[in-house]
């Protein structure tokens, strides 16, 4: 292809007509084109992305096999062998769900389908993170959203087509070619690409009809508002919701309700240990329409053949749904129609591009079908048979650390270099280091009931259970107080709540894991040996649960408010009495020892149970142990009983001490504090997916 040397006549000529970019497929779930960059021109294949607004490409810099092993297998950008290459220099990180990439923006001529853009602003890439960009058929992204969504603030690349009057029409349009689908993928033999990208205007040869039409209802990504969502008799999005076209994305996402009934509706089960949500291959041609409804009227109809997905498994045939949820945030209603959609439904986009930019935060994209992804273990270990910790590591090359798993927060904290006396007997993170450290600096301080701790943000890439979490920002403590952390063999604490929690906008380590595509499923469980003599005190287990550490089934309750692991117990019962009569909220919090409740009712258990003496600590007769009674939990209709020798400790210290784990509550507040005393019997699984707990007896 001849690039044009004279940019106004190119004007002249490129403007009166329309332009057109073969695409081509990478495994059916991303779709590429070709692109030049510089003079003399390097080619460079780029993902064709309508929920980003950026461009980059690899770097010739980028040759770290630690960091950067992606452009080791791809196409990179030479600066050096570029006439018409300016420098810019500023430093820019970008993070998607399935990785991220980091390097320093540059300006150069770049050639699209025969077109060029003058003085175009891109990233180039010297750090790629992630398995997908590794194994990816494209060397980079082109961004087609609007230029709010920039991270970077360069301008668009399809915006500065405008500016420059490149295009007949502020207007582009997207056209995926519908392979048929068996074992293996059959194109249409008489087609030489897999799509198309239509700069100026559409294609009428590949589409039916005429358009229907809707207006962007917010400018950023390409969002609109859809009417409903029909499947049989069955209404969803009944009062209209919004909704994404996203060309970046393979599957279709919603809130975890809507695709929960329509799988269920499909007959899809989302198995343990799988990513996949399957259904029977040999059932799918009796499977539903899926019918969008936009405009007020107009049915865009799926087939079972389009949102059921062929893949081989094993050497077998496996068949899974394309719906999947959105399990960050169920309360937001937005959905995401990826290629999936656009196999059925031809895209064109005609709102006119605004030239203003404004600050926006990193789009963080779902993570589609990313491979090599599984369920790992982590050991715990016991600090004096109160909390457990697990091992980790922050930066290049890794520095150590101890932390606490904590079930009850949401943040990521280790020691400083810089703090001095109250960190002495612990590991410190040393920035400087680390060649993967990027400052932050913000300030942060987290209160616990009986210490704080304070310091700054900063982000590195952390290790957790053997996998590399890219760009995590965690809390580089200066300062700790509180007892326990003086003592304590852990040093720092790693949280597992919800993002609802976490301090200062942090995204915990588990989430990041979760958009990454490190983990199988949005699940975690733990695991505690009753044994405290045992060298591994249990396990955690990230991306599902292991059978072998629990009896039966488990129970499950929703979580009634994101923050902590927070549910509804239908009641505690003990003898003849009853507490929390009328139901009360619960939380299940791995940081805590105890078991925790209201005064009014601990008074009457700690009565029932014999209690000789209540100041600091509520001392039981250690001769009386065997004759106290069971305390039922009744969760989700079902009793989880806690007898006399799980919920009385006996001090070593002292032989004839022995002390109820049954504690008042610090403030005064409804809700209880479900411990490790209750872990240590029941088996718990914390599914960030459907946003419920399980319970089960521990082995």
């Amino acid at each position: 292809r001849q690039r044009a040397i004279d940019i106004n006549f190119d004007r002249l000529t490129r403007a009166t007509h329309i332009a057109r970019q073969p695409l081509f497929s990478d495994g059916d779930i991303a779709y590429y084109g070709n692109i030049t960059i510089g003079t003399p021109p390097q080619v460079f294949n780029v993902l064709i992305d309508t929920g980003s607004p950026d461009l980059w490409v690899p770097s010739i810099i980028c040759t770290s096999k630690l960091t950067s092993r992606a452009c080791l297998t791809h196409n990179t950008y030479d600066s050096r062998k570029s006439s018409t290459y300016r420098p810019d220099g500023k430093y820019i990180g970008i993070r998607y769900g399935n990785g991220a990439v980091g390097g320093h923006l540059s300006t150069d001529v770049v050639n699209i389908a025969g077109i060029d853009i003058q003085n175009q602003t891109f990233l180039e890439v010297k750090e790629q993170y992630g398995k997908s960009f590794e194994y990816a058929k494209y060397d980079g992204i082109l961004g087609l959203s609007y230029p709010t969504l920039s991270a970077t603030g360069m301008i668009p690349l399809f915006s500065n087509m405008i500016n420059q009057q490149l295009v007949k029409n502020p207007i582009f349009s997207f056209y995926i070619e519908q392979h048929v689908y068996f074992c293996i993928h059959y194109a249409n033999p008489n087609v030489q690409w897999d799509g198309e990208l239509i700069l100026g205007g559409s294609d009428n040869r590949l589409y039916l009809g005429d358009f229907t039409y809707v207006d962007v209802s917010k400018k950023g990504y390409w969002q609109f508002t859809l009417d409903k969502i029909k499947m049989k008799d069955k209404v969803l999005c009944e009062n209209s919701c919004q909704a994404i076209v996203d060309t970046g994305t393979s599957l279709i996402i919603g809130p975890p309700t809507d695709v929960t009934i329509i799988n269920r509706l499909i007959g899809a089960d989302h198995y343990n240990f799988t990513r996949g949500i399957f259904v029977n291959c040999n059932k799918i041609y009796n499977l539903p329409n899926i019918d969008f409804i936009v405009g007020g009227f107009r049915k865009l109809r799926l087939f079972s053949e389009d949102y059921i997905i062929k893949e081989i498994y094993n050497d077998e045939m496996v068949c899974m749904s394309a719906f999947v949820s959105d399990y960050q945030n169920e309360s937001n209603p937005t959905w995401t129609l990826g290629d999936v959609f656009l196999r059925r439904i031809p895209l064109y986009k005609t709102h006119s591009i605004q030239k203003s930019l404004r600050g926006s935060d990193i789009h963080r994209r779902q993570v589609t079908l990313t491979p090599n992804i599984g369920i790992v273990r982590q050991s715990l270990f016991n600090d004096y048979n109160s909390v457990y910790y697990v091992i980790i590591s922050i930066g290049t090359p890794p520095q150590k650390f101890k932390v606490q798993i904590d079930t009850g927060s949401s943040d990521l904290w280790v020691p400083s270099k810089k703090c001095r006396l109250s960190c002495l007997s612990h590991n410190r993170y040393d920035n400087k280091k680390s060649s993967t450290y990027i400052p932050n600096n913000i300030p942060f301080n987290i209160p616990y009931i009986r210490g704080n701790v304070y310091g700054y943000l900063s982000t590195d890439v952390v290790n957790f259970a053997g996998l590399d979490v890219q760009y995590q920002t965690f809390g580089e403590a200066i300062s700790k107080f509180g007892f326990n952390f003086a003592r304590s063999k852990f040093d720092g604490i790693l949280g597992m709540g919800y993002l609802e929690i976490s301090s200062e906008g942090m995204t915990p380590v588990f989430i990041n894991m979760i958009e990454q595509g490190l983990v199988e499923l949005p699940i975690f469980s733990i695991y505690i040996n009753r044994n405290p003599l045992y060298a591994v005190s249990g396990e955690l287990i990230l991306g599902g649960s292991n059978s072998a550490r629990y009896e039966g089934e488990f129970t499950y309750v929703n979580v009634t408010r994101k923050g902590y692991w927070q549910f509804t117990m239908d009641k505690v019962q003990i003898g003849g009495s009853t507490v929390c009569a009328n139901g009360c909220q619960a939380v299940i919090d791995t940081g805590t020892s105890d078991l925790i409740g209201p005064s009014w009712d601990i008074a009457i258990i700690n009565k029932l149970i014999g209690i000789i003496a209540s100041n600091d600590e509520t001392i039981v007769d250690c001769d009386q142990i065997s004759n106290l009674p069971n305390v039922d939990f009744v969760i989700g209709g079902k009793i989880f009983s806690l007898t006399s020798k799980d919920y009385i400790f006996k001090n070593k210290q002292s032989e004839m001490e022995c002390i109820s784990f049954f504690q008042n509550n610090y403030v005064e507040n409804p809700i209880w504090i479900l411990g490790n005393v209750f872990l240590r019997r029941y088996y718990t699984e914390f599914d960030m997916g459907h946003h419920r707990m399980g319970f089960a007896p521990a082995k």
